[in-house]
């Protein structure tokens, strides 16, 4: 139990975030003291392979929230699952980076099961040798919370892998797809129907078992792979070469 005047930094706390939702406030950190953040392993392991940017973990006070932080921007709070399960690494990829931009919030203000989608996206843009698409992502993905200015929930769109909910904000609309995203969307689906659902827990294995993946992705989606996505795309774009070269003719008139 928090002293009392833990409790009162809490209030004080609550009343400039009305926004966050009252379960944040009554789970508080396990990591107060050097000894409970050694137990993450060495900071390097959160680090993105080949990257040369420093990282240090610290630990909290047991008023802290995962709301809160640093008053000049040098620390902010992410969970530990994030990076120990979901296998989220710093620097971001660019990916990362433009939704957390596109729907305006912190790393941690996005529920950890969104990270497991965003990252599972990616794995399977990377298997397909596709780059990840913010179009494509947000036509597959919806984001409730946005207009409520709260955490932001994930979840896929009815028909895609996982099963879709009811009032959902989408942050970009259909028009803004390409050419090449709109048919990269349709491939999906084509591959993807008939109640074939991917399992989010058994992709993220992708980094640290990638052949097990491979093997994954060829049992549950044979055809949707990298060279039927290719033939996909060059028969798309041959028929659209073949529909501009229809013309209409007319009857002479004499």
């Amino acid at each position: 139990m928090a002293s009392v005047g833990e409790v009162g930094a809490i209030s004080s706390s609550k009343s400039r975030y009305e926004w966050v939702s009252d379960m944040v406030w009554k789970i508080p950190t396990k990591f107060v003291d050097a000894e409970s953040v050694r137990c993450l392993g060495p900071p390097s392991a959160c680090a993105r392979e080949g990257s040369k940017v420093s990282i240090e973990i610290l630990s909290s006070s047991i008023s802290e929230r995962v709301c809160h932080r640093g008053p000049n921007g040098d620390w902010f709070f992410m969970y530990t699952c994030v990076l120990a399960e979901i296998g989220v690494r710093f620097p971001f990829t660019r990916f990362e980076c433009s939704v957390l931009r596109q729907i305006n919030r912190a790393p941690s203000q996005i529920h950890p099961n969104s990270w497991a989608y965003m990252r599972a996206f990616q794995i399977l843009m990377e298997y397909l040798g596709e780059t990840p698409s913010l179009e494509v992502f947000f036509f597959l993905f919806q984001a409730k919370g946005v207009d409520r200015g709260v955490w932001v929930t994930l979840s896929s769109h009815q028909g895609f892998p996982y099963t879709g909910i009811k009032r959902l904000v989408q942050c970009l609309g259909v028009e803004e797809l390409s050419d090449r995203d709109a048919d990269l969307v349709g491939f999906l689906f084509l591959n993807l129907k008939g109640g074939k659902v991917l399992n989010t827990l058994e992709i993220l294995k992708w980094d640290s078992d990638k052949g097990s993946i491979v093997g994954y992705f060829e049992t549950k989606i044979p055809y949707c792979n990298t060279s039927s996505l290719k033939s996909f795309f060059k028969q798309r774009a041959e028929k659209e070469q073949s529909s501009s070269q229809v013309v209409k003719i007319g009857k002479a008139v004499k």
